[in-house]
């Protein structure tokens, strides 16, 4: 059995339309940390980054709920 890895960047700020394309055509995501603040340190505003991100993880998490199969998301810091 075959069992190549190939990346497929997702823009984090794409569309709802093309984020959903994309997770419906991999099994799995990896979230690298940015090199900026997640939010807006003086109004709080989320960054697309964020909301990318937070959306991903609610993909993972309803399929789960629904006994689908697994969606595994992985988030690495870049330790600052």
């Amino acid at each position: 059995m075959n069992q190549d890895i190939v990346p497929v960047f997702i823009p984090f700020n794409a569309t709802d339309d093309l984020l959903m394309d994309l997770l419906n055509s991999v099994n799995g995501v990896l979230l690298s940390g940015p090199e900026y603040n997640l939010t807006n340190p003086i109004t709080g505003e989320k960054s697309e980054y964020l909301k990318t991100a937070e959306k991903i993880l609610k993909y993972s998490i309803d399929r789960f709920e629904n006994d689908e199969e697994s969606f595994p998301v992985l988030g690495i810091s870049l330790g600052f």
